[in-house]
């Protein structure tokens, strides 16, 4: 079974630190145990389907996602946040510089899960779009682990790599579109009523990244 956008947040970056031999793997192992558990129960197979895995099984249709997530689905995620912060509970120490330099990253990825989960679970957020920040989220982490010479799985590289030439594969094929619209139809849209501020937010939410926080002017 597969997880949702909060539990695969977790589990990668539990997977990471997995890998870097410190001392406290007993714990790192109990955390991971405690995330594939989770994965396992009826809230993650009622959301998983529609969110970014980051495994190599999404498809584009995830990104072009226009609707947010129903009520039963944002009560499924609402509970699988919090036992994820369970799992989260299981110690972390940093017994060197490239540990804490690790530990400030894994934070930061937490801190953008969250920013992400906070818009799903109020309806603020078309899942297309919580995809595309998770994957821009994942890609920031993963650059700030290269930089500072701190180990990143391949095929964890691999995969967001994959996923991002998906982003880039699905925005030329929205540009494609869009200059395939006859002209006449372009000057209809011009005659149309001015659509309303309330209208515009509803049909073309955008978020952007600002540090950690995201920055979201037209989601309700």
């Amino acid at each position: 079974m597969r997880i949702g956008v909060i539990v695969t947040s977790t589990l990668a970056v539990l997977a990471l630190t997995a890998c870097a031999g410190r001392s406290d793997q007993g714990a790192t192992k109990n955390a991971i145990a405690c995330t594939r558990d989770i994965a396992k129960s009826p809230e993650a197979s009622t959301v998983y389907k529609r969110l970014w895995l980051g495994d190599g099984s999404d498809a584009a249709d995830k990104l072009r996602d226009p609707a947010p997530l129903t009520p039963e689905e944002r009560s499924a995620l609402t509970q699988l946040h919090g036992k994820m912060l369970q799992c989260r509970q299981f110690p972390y120490s940093a017994s060197s510089p490239s540990d804490a330099r690790e530990m400030q990253y894994r934070d930061d990825f937490f801190q953008r899960s969250a920013a992400v989960y906070y818009k799903l679970e109020g309806g603020d957020l078309p899942v297309g779009l919580a995809n595309r920040l998770f994957i821009e989220s994942n890609g920031k982490f993963q650059a700030d682990m290269l930089r500072d010479h701190l180990r990143v799985p391949p095929d964890a590289v691999e995969q967001q790599q994959d996923a991002e030439k998906m982003v880039q594969e699905n925005d030329r094929a929205a540009a494609a579109a869009a200059e395939q619209i006859p002209q006449a139809q372009r000057q209809s849209k011009k005659r149309q009523p001015k659509q309303s501020h309330a209208e515009q937010k509803a049909i073309a939410p955008t978020c952007t990244w600002v540090g950690n926080t995201l920055n979201c002017p037209t989601a309700r």
